[in-house]
C-alpha cells in the first residue's frame, strides 16, 4: 500500500476517529462500591474476612497486623496503615475505624471507654494519642 492508497486509509481513520464519540469516564456515584470484605493469605489458606469484624489495625515495619474481636489468629498486610485505612477500608467504613496513635487504628465499636493515657477495648487497652482525643470526644456526641 502506497501514495494514493496509504492517504485514503489514513484520511478514513481520521474521519472514524473524529465521529466516534468516546466512551464517559465513570463519576465517583457511579463508580462500583468497595467490597465489605477482602482476602488475606495466611500460610497456604486465603481466608474471607470482613471489616466490621476487625477490632483494630496495628502498624509494624512494612505490614499491618489486623485483629479480629474473638480471634487470637491476626492476618498481616503488606502496606502501610495510612494505605490500608485510605485505600482499602470501604469509604462507607471510614468513620467507624480511629486512628489512635501512629500505629494504630481501633473500630469504634470495640471501644469501650478511654481517658487522658489510653483508649479501653473490653480489657485491652492501647496508648492514647492527641487525635483519638478529638475523634473519641465526636464518637461520644453522637
Amino acid at each position: 500500500m502506497g501514495g494514493p492508497a496509504l492517504f485514503a486509509a489514513i484520511q478514513t481513520a481520521l474521519e472514524y476517529a473524529a465521529t466516534r464519540q468516546p466512551a464517559p469516564a465513570p463519576s465517583a456515584t457511579e463508580r462500583l462500591p468497595a467490597p465489605e470484605f477482602f482476602f488475606v493469605k495466611l500460610g497456604e489458606r486465603t481466608h474471607k474476612l470482613y471489616w466490621t469484624e476487625v477490632q483494630r489495625l496495628e502498624a509494624g515495619k512494612n505490614y499491618v497486623t489486623l485483629h479480629l474481636a474473638g480471634q487470637r489468629t491476626s492476618y498481616p498486610i503488606r502496606d502501610s496503615l495510612t494505605y490500608v485505612l485510605d485505600q482499602l477500608l470501604p469509604p462507607s467504613l471510614h468513620a467507624r475505624f480511629l486512628r489512635v496513635n501512629r500505629r494504630l487504628a481501633l473500630n469504634a465499636a470495640a471501644i469501650t471507654g478511654y481517658d487522658d493515657e489510653c483508649v479501653y477495648c473490653g480489657p485491652e487497652s492501647y496508648e492514647n494519642g492527641r487525635l483519638a482525643q478529638q475523634q473519641l470526644e465526636k464518637l461520644l456526641l453522637r
